[in-house]
């Protein structure tokens, strides 16, 4: 039996990104540390060189695809990455139902690595403070909410 409560601990929301991030770091930009570590022998060559710059911002493109697929298709089907399974936290869409691809794609805008997206994630984190709900909580209609087992 699944029980739920209101709103969890913002720690231990904290706990879970940083898990969730740390999980990414492992599965999809550890796999990249050679390519990078090539691109950026000399930083300066980077700047003057055009080649490299587009390299590494294709490969940098690449990597936020699967970062952002692998927030939205956890999310999405099973309402927990990772790091909310193992902190006892569920996404829920507050209409109602399953949570839809629209509202999961909605929660992750911040991981999109262009202009005006990035900023979503400090506009979030003092949301987060400040409130507790995330500005993308918001627009998705969404919540996070402790289950314990």
């Amino acid at each position: 039996m699944v029980r739920q409560y209101n709103r969890p601990l913002r720690l231990k929301r904290t706990f879970a990104f940083i898990l969730d991030l740390i999980i990414v770091d492992m599965l999809i930009i550890f796999p990249f540390k050679d390519i990078f570590n090539k691109l950026f022998l000399d930083p300066f060559d980077m700047i003057n060189d055009a080649p490299i710059l587009s390299k590494v911002i294709g490969v940098y493109g690449f990597i936020s695809v699967f970062i952002i697929a692998y927030f939205v298709i956890l999310e999405y089907y099973t309402g927990q990455t990772l790091g909310k399974l193992m902190m006892d936290l569920k996404t829920v869409s507050l209409q109602n139902k399953g949570l839809s691809l629209v509202q999961a794609i909605l929660r992750s805008l911040y991981f999109i690595p262009v202009f005006p997206f990035n900023l979503f994630i400090f506009i979030d984190l003092a949301m987060f403070y400040y409130n507790g709900k995330r500005l993308l909580e918001l627009f998705s209609k969404t919540k996070v909410i402790e289950v314990k087992r």
